[in-house]
């Protein structure tokens, strides 16, 4: 009646009595019982009769969002813990170290589940890893909890712009930075206050960010006031941003140099370090015109270009609407 259950197993006991209706921690298994870690001050004996039930169970909290770090699961919940419970809880949760079955387990060992409620209020809006930390993220603040186990694990506030609610796919960690999509836009953290870097996008409010990172590239498919989406592409090295097209990501999802985007109902290798192929490449500027302070115009146009062997480059200019 036992199979499933594993020494150090948290597991709970319901319909015993009042006073024993708690959670154990599985001292050893033998045929047809468990034996507890406990301590109980009276012999304690339950006849179950006909009708009657003991349920034994080992439960993974509801949560939001969910995510891997430091060899444990670690997640989040904003709402009701279980259904038939009318108790808001605001908290974040980590299994047992290298246990994601185990979410009950309080020993006071390296080996713990964890679990502790925050002050900052709101949904949860996403999760992410930096500096081998977990990151909870609300609208108006993030959270990271640090320490190595869990007695010492600590949730830090920092009252920054986090992740837009509906944007949780945005958080991506790339070279020491992490960048997700706020409500002010597309943000980077790398460790001091997290700084917008969106502004060569215009004034577009964006929504649904859907972000990837491979070789020093941020990738993110955003979705305008229109329901229409278009993919961006934020170079690292040089601090620019490209416009790729209006594919319909719904995912990213890097492995090794390479990154796979799931577009439509279809999987494409989106950027490969290993490949030999040149991709078509354009670059379309801005209005050149008169419209500037004191009808300032540009003259010239300098381009560096490094070409692989067999490229082409072809450079047009359009003087007015006509194409």
């Amino acid at each position: 009646p036992f199979l499933g259950f594993f020494e150090g197993d948290a597991i709970r006991f319901d319909g015993i009595s009042e006073e024993l209706d708690s959670s154990f921690v599985v001292s050893s298994l033998i045929p047809g019982g468990l034996i507890l870690s406990g301590v109980l001050d009276r012999k304690f004996t339950k006849v179950i009769s006909e009708g009657e039930t003991v349920t034994v169970s080992r439960k993974t909290p509801t949560m939001d969002f969910a995510i891997e770090c430091g060899n444990r699961l670690w997640g989040c919940r904003y709402g009701t813990y279980e259904e038939g419970n009318t108790d808001i809880v605001n908290e974040i949760y980590a299994c047992g170290i290298g246990d994601v079955q185990n979410w009950k387990r309080f020993e006071g060992i390296a080996s713990d589940s964890f679990v502790q409620g925050v002050g900052a209020d709101g949904i949860w809006t996403g999760v992410g890893v930096y500096d081998d930390k977990p990151v909870f993220f609300k609208e108006d603040c993030f959270i990271f909890v640090t320490g190595a186990y869990p007695e010492a694990f600590t949730p830090v506030e920092y009252h920054y712009k986090g992740v837009k609610e509906g944007s949780e796919k945005s958080v991506v960690t790339s070279n020491g930075r992490m960048y997700y999509h706020s409500p002010d836009g597309v943000m980077m953290f790398s460790g001091g206050a997290p700084s917008k870097i969106d502004a060569p996008l215009g004034d577009v409010q964006y929504s649904d960010g859907i972000g990837g990172a491979v070789r020093g590239r941020y990738y993110i498919s955003l979705k305008d006031g229109d329901g229409v989406r278009s993919l961006f592409v934020y170079d690292e090295d040089s601090g620019t941003w490209h416009r790729e097209d209006g594919a319909d990501v719904r995912d990213f999802c890097t492995v090794g140099s390479r990154l796979y985007a799931v577009i439509g109902t279809r999987l494409y290798l989106l950027d490969d370090g290993d490949s030999d192929e040149i991709p078509e490449f354009s670059l379309t500027s801005g209005v050149m015109g008169l419209e500037t302070p004191d009808a300032k115009y540009i003259t010239r146009l300098t381009v560096l270009c490094s070409l692989p062997v067999g490229s082409t480059l072809r450079a047009y200019i359009e003087y007015d609407k006509s194409g």
